[in-house]
């Protein structure tokens, strides 16, 4: 379980520790969270990590329209 899925931990969790444990991710790591926010809508959390992320990265702009 990744810093990013360990929902038990994300109150002592940075942001700083997220990037920390993808530096040191020896593979490719892929994980996505998805929450439902107070107010009605949803956040979705996306940590794509490792040597070969170049294809997955450019897929997302290009979904995104840049």
């Amino acid at each position: 379980m990744s810093k990013l899925t360990d929902l038990f931990g994300w109150p002592n969790t940075t942001l700083v520790d997220v990037f920390e444990e993808a530096k040191s991710i020896q593979g490719n790591q892929f994980e996505i969270v998805e929450m439902e926010l107070t107010g009605g809508g949803s956040l979705a959390i996306a940590l794509i990590s490792g040597p070969h992320t170049e294809a997955v990265t450019r897929a997302m702009r290009k979904a995104k329209g840049e």
